[in-house]
This record gives structure tokens, sequence and C-alpha cells, in this order.
């Protein structure tokens, strides 16, 4: 964030909760929009300022159905024998990394 400083969050798709879009009346005249994202537990969030409207619409829709996939994954392998310590990690793309390439 910042034009001057840079900064880079990144969490776990499977430790996302929820995500939120929302516009002032100034990013609505220009068509723009701010996407923010929520991990689980006490973690800080992370907002992505300025996008346009579709493109924040997508990538809500894209990281939710991430969210469900995982979701179902979780609940699918709780009635399975425990995976290998080496797979245990199920889903290690970030949100960041979403961001970069939503049509994935």
């Amino acid at each position: 964030s910042g034009v001057l400083w840079r900064s880079v969050k990144a969490f776990p798709f499977n430790r996302v909760q929820h995500t939120k879009l929302d516009s002032t009346p100034l990013d609505r005249r220009f068509g723009l929009s701010s996407l923010s994202v929520f991990p689980a537990g006490a973690g800080a969030g992370l907002r992505i300022r300025g996008l346009g409207q579709e493109t924040a619409g997508r990538l809500r829709v894209y990281i939710s159905e991430r969210i469900e996939a995982d979701g179902e994954t979780d609940s699918r392998d709780t009635d399975a024998a425990p995976a290998p310590v080496a797979h245990s990690e199920t889903n290690s793309e970030t949100a960041s990394e979403a961001a970069e390439d939503p049509g994935r």
C-alpha cells in the first residue's frame, strides 16, 4: 500500500474467513472499489484499494469460491485417514498471488 512506501501482506487461502467490497462516493464516481480480505483468528486482514468495480467483484467471487472449495476438501478429509505430514498443507497459494492473476 502507499505511493512512496510499499508493503506486502499475504496469508494462505485456508485462513481466509470472509471478504468485503466497499467504495466511497468518490470511488464510485471513478468506477473503483476496495476489496478487504479477513483471515480467521486474530491476524490483520488486507485491503486492496483502487480496483475497478468489475475486477474487484471477480476477485471476490474467486476468493469466495476458493474458500468454499477448501472447506469442502477439509470436511472430506476429516472422514479419511490422516494425511502424511508432507501433504498437511492443502493450499499454499496466497491471496496476494490470486490478486496478481485472478483468472487462473
